[in-house]
């Protein structure tokens, strides 16, 4: 609007200069014209009579020399003695015209005599612009305003028209949903016109149709892998649990039960977190620490110690008889706003490796509203390795992983609003994941020892 608004007003200015120079011009020449006629007839007589006649107007005189012209006009003749017209004083205004000249124009040097004598009229009741420049200037500044309102009027008029039905269409795009089962994001009417909008609008009923397949296309596989894996996993599991229980085994065979539940074990976590990666729930996460008279609401959340605690004692098969001293430093008091099944993914993750991958000594886990921290002995990775840990296929030459769990699980907590960092120095693995502070209490003083 602006930009047209500014196009209008140049237009108007531009216009209104020519009309301004176009009456100034049609004056002149309407002045110099009545003076040349003039100065012609009074020519002939002089070619008959060899005496220069007076001037047939009443506002004309002629003058053969500079003293008899008017003191004002004489002052700015000399100033400026080859000019042709001279503003006077008290509003008059003065043409002058040289007589037996080509087309009036002064001789050298510029001095009026007998031979030449100079017309001129004073035409101040002639001129016609000077009088009406005020009243003129006052109705094109009004002409121009018109002008402008009514450039302000129709462009707002059709930025509304262009606009409304984006408008509309941002409005039902906004108010779409990916995975409700709807295959258009437009309304009924903006798909059928025939102009960029329409053809905006089928585009984007495309794309979400597209969107809703794909959508569907994924619930299904993970309904399928949810139910086709988990399954079997679940048989595999309980088949181990019946062997491991029976006392006729040969030699060797309960080792081999017990890596078989291991790897069952890890199976399932690793579903587990691939099913949580491929939910659309994002639950910010947020330290919620009670004390009493707290909100019944907050009552709700989840427990980090004993849900800590069950980690630790499912991941105790991982250690392979290690020697380890575990430190735990957790408030009771402390509980998270976070899905149970996430917290216990990630937490089994992170203590599983630890005890997997760590060299025998302390495991220190501690955790606050800040975030989680725990941090191991584990031999040194080679230069650069520890910063593109987190990342698919990253990993140390010791593990005998593919470099994939842990990409996972840094994604599940990028997915839930947490942050995974991981640092090595001086011998020691440290892994920590800080959950994003919404306001909270600081937790009550008190941990547990392990």
């Amino acid at each position: 609007m602006l930009s047209f608004t500014l196009f209008t007003l140049g237009v108007s200015v531009l216009l209104g200069l020519f009309t301004m120079v176009f009456v100034y011009a049609v004056e002149d020449r309407f002045i110099a014209d009545t003076l040349s006629r003039a100065a012609s007839a009074m020519q002939r007589q002089h070619q008959v009579s060899l005496r220069w006649p007076a001037p047939p107007q009443a506002f004309m005189q002629r003058h053969d020399s500079a003293a008899s012209l008017p003191a004002d006009l004489r002052e700015a003749w000399q100033a400026r003695p080859l000019r042709r017209e001279h503003a006077g004083t008290q509003g008059r205004h003065y043409h002058l015209h040289w007589l037996d000249r080509p087309r009036g124009a002064p001789p050298d040097p510029p001095v009026p005599d007998a031979r030449h004598p100079l017309l001129v009229a004073e035409v101040s009741g002639l001129l016609v612009v000077r009088p009406f420049r005020r009243e003129l200037l006052a109705w094109w500044a009004a002409g121009s305003g018109a002008l402008v309102l009514a450039a302000l009027g129709l462009a707002a008029w059709r930025a509304r028209r262009l606009s409304a039905p984006l408008v509309r269409l941002a409005d039902a795009i906004a108010r779409s949903r990916p995975g409700d089962g709807s295959t258009r994001s437009s309304p009924d009417a903006l798909d059928r016109r025939d102009d960029e909008v329409g053809l905006l609008a089928r585009h984007l009923d495309a794309l979400t149709a597209r969107t809703q397949a794909f959508i569907d296309r994924e619930r299904v596989f993970t309904r399928d892998v949810s139910h086709e894996l988990r399954t079997p996993l679940a048989v595999l599991g309980m088949a181990t649990e019946r062997l491991m229980g029976r006392h006729d085994l040969p030699t060797g065979v309960p080792a081999q039960l017990q890596q078989m539940r291991q790897t069952l074990w890890d199976l399932e976590q690793t579903v587990n977190t691939l099913l949580a990666l491929a939910r659309e729930g994002h639950a910010p996460a947020a330290p919620v620490a009670l004390a009493d008279g707290a909100p019944a609401t907050a009552a709700a959340a989840l427990a980090v110690l004993p849900l800590l605690e069950r980690v630790v004692l499912e991941q105790m098969s991982r250690l392979q008889g290690k020697d380890i001293q575990l430190e735990i430093d957790v408030s009771p008091a402390l509980r998270l706003d976070l899905p149970p099944g996430v917290l216990h993914i990630l937490l089994s993750n992170l203590v599983g490796n630890a005890f997997a991958h760590g060299e025998p000594g302390p495991v220190r886990v501690s955790a606050d509203v800040q975030g989680l921290q725990l941090e191991n002995r584990s031999q040194a990775l080679p230069a650069g390795l520890s910063a593109r840990l987190g990342q698919p296929f990253q990993k140390g030459a010791a593990s005998a992983g593919f470099g994939l769990g842990l990409a996972i699980v840094h994604r599940l907590a990028e997915h839930q609003g947490l942050a995974l960092a991981l640092s090595q120095a001086d011998g020691n693995t440290r892994v920590q994941l800080l959950w994003a502070p919404r306001g909270w209490l600081a937790p009550p003083a008190g941990s547990a020892s392990a």
